[in-house]
Order: C-alpha cells, then structure tokens, then sequence
C-alpha cells in the first residue's frame, strides 16, 4: 500500500532468480536488489507455461500486484515513466 511512480517499463522482465518472463512490467519499487512493480501473467522458463492464472486479485507473487495479460497490456500502453502509482486496499 502507498504511492510510488512507474520507474522501468519493459515489454518482457526477466526474473533470472525465479526463472520467469513477466510481461508487461511496470517497476514501481525497489526492495534490496531487485525491483517489484506490476506485470501479467508470469512465464517459466522451463515449460513456456503460464503461472498463477487462477489467482489474480490474491497474494502469489513476491510483492508484485499481478493482473491478467489483457488488463497488464491496456495499463502498459497508457504507462509513461514517472507515472503516479497508488495502490489501496
């Protein structure tokens, strides 16, 4: 919860740690040496097979707010870098 401003957007962000593509990826926050932020549907490496499609508006990622990849897209192409960011409860 808080606001934050859109600080990276990548049409692909790369996990290396999770190995998983999320695409979509709005950088919101940063926490140590990674950063959080908003993305679709989240892509393994190993399979090509989308992750945690049931359960979008619940706790799965590692801190990420996850919409489907059709919301994540629409949000995508409004984002602009320093884009105010509230997320509420």
């Amino acid at each position: 919860l808080g606001s934050f401003a859109v600080q990276t957007r990548l049409e692909v962000a790369k996990s290396y740690g999770l190995a998983l593509d999320m695409p979509y990826w709005l950088g919101i926050y940063d926490v140590d040496t990674y950063e959080n932020g908003i993305h679709g549907l989240p892509i393994r490496w190993d399979t090509g097979e989308k992750i945690w499609e049931g359960l979008i508006g619940r706790p799965a990622t590692y801190g990420c707010a996850m919409l489907d990849d059709i919301q994540a897209k629409e949000l995508f192409d409004l984002s602009f870098l320093g884009m105010p960011v509230y997320i509420v409860d």
